[in-house]
């Protein structure tokens, strides 16, 4: 503890800089400066803890016993009294106060927060913007400006952020990585082909074509002006498409759906090899929606692809009318399921059929393994 301490105190900068190049680059480097001052003060604290405890059990005679449980009662009292200051505590009604974005936005919306992650640029939240450096000016923050781990407090959608089933899907990541890569006119239309319908943004928009998206409403918070934008040309939750649109690289991908031309509503982009197919999309009924599953109902004038804006997962399988077909990776880290023309029923569900061998190899192995410790307890341990 003292050495980490002395460390810390001898050459502070280096510390800090270690400790930067281990933080997100969102978090500002003067972080790191002021949690290395706070772990010298912390250690030395504690290290002079143990000494006087130390000392004191060594002068009072106590028995081994005695001084043991007078040395850790010491240690306990001064750690809660250090990691007071590492729990955070707030006025609790700055939490309570009602967002009036929150009545703007749709029940069935799915949010992309442009700040978040970097998506659409760098975070403001610096805590230089803020009346002193407490850090629950940036908590306050994450609820003032609707961040995705406290909006969905209040029942939002965030895409980009985890899938339906709670799931990280590694193609959304690696969508949302594509994202700060572009300008504003590109990351809209990726929005609109992922289905996303609103985005919250602490700056306006730089040049977006008229009629892609409405300002809903700007509002002045404590942390700077936050605007949610409806975009208005995203595709539907689920749709019925039929110009498909192959693509063999993800790079050719996000030209595809970037390019002016591309119409989220009536075409798709598939992660294949091939040549273009053109149909004339058709209908689709929503039988039931889960979180597991999706049931629905298509009529096709030809042979279509049903987009559905949940993210790729191989844990999924899909059926037309109960004969397994494949699902397609759609729209860089979407699902699509190509159906022939005419009335059809699909079925997209997480498949669990391989959870039951994969239980019976593992408990085959536990078998085994007690079997083989129970024979070693009664026969001893081979020699050689």
């Amino acid at each position: 503890m003292f050495a980490l301490a002395i460390g810390a105190l001898l050459a502070p900068s280096s510390a800090a800089e270690t400790l930067a190049s281990w933080m997100p680059q969102r978090i500002p480097p003067e972080f790191a400066s002021r949690e290395i001052a706070r772990w010298a003060r912390s250690g030395l604290i504690s290290g002079s803890l143990c000494v006087l405890g130390t000392a004191l059990c060594w002068l009072s005679g106590l028995s081994r016993t005695g001084a043991v449980a007078g040395f850790v009662a010491l240690q306990v009292l001064g750690q809660f009294w250090l990691l007071q200051a590492l729990v955070p505590t707030d006025d609790v009604d700055a939490y309570r106060r009602h967002n009036p974005l929150l009545d703007l936005i749709p029940a069935s919306a799915r949010v992309v927060h442009g700040e978040a992650d970097g998506l659409f640029g760098p975070s403001p939240l610096v805590l230089e913007s803020y009346p002193d450096e407490r850090l629950h000016w940036l908590q306050r923050a994450t609820f003032d400006r609707l961040y995705p781990a406290t909006g969905t407090m209040a029942g939002l959608r965030y895409e980009f952020w985890l899938s339906p089933e709670g799931l990280d899907s590694f193609l959304t990541r690696a969508t949302s990585q594509a994202l700060p890569l572009l300008d504003d006119r590109r990351r809209l239309r990726l929005l609109e082909a992922s289905g996303v319908t609103h985005l919250l943004l602490g700056r306006e928009l730089e040049g977006v074509e008229p009629g892609r998206v409405r300002l809903v409403e700007e509002v002045d918070l404590a942390s700077g002006p936050l605007l949610l934008y409806e975009l208005l040309r995203s595709a539907l939750e689920v749709q019925l498409v039929g110009r498909v649109l192959p693509a063999a690289d993800p790079r050719m991908v996000v030209a595809r759906l970037t390019d002016p031309s591309f119409d989220p509503r009536s075409a798709v982009v598939i992660s294949a090899a091939g040549d273009p197919r053109f149909g004339a999309g058709g209908k689709v009924t929503v039988v039931s929606s889960e979180n597991e599953s999706l049931r629905v109902r298509t009529e096709a004038v030809g042979p279509s692809m049903l987009v559905v804006q949940r993210s790729y997962l191989p844990i999924y399988s899909a059926e037309v009318d109960g004969i397994e077909v494949e699902i397609e990776v759609a729209n860089m880290h979407r699902m699509a399921v190509a159906v022939p023309a005419g009335e059809h029923e699909v079925l997209l569900a997480v498949d669990r059929r391989s959870l039951s061998p994969a239980f019976a190899v593992s408990l085959l192995g536990l078998l085994l393994l007690a079997l083989k410790v129970r024979r070693s307890r009664s026969g001893g341990i081979p020699s050689g």
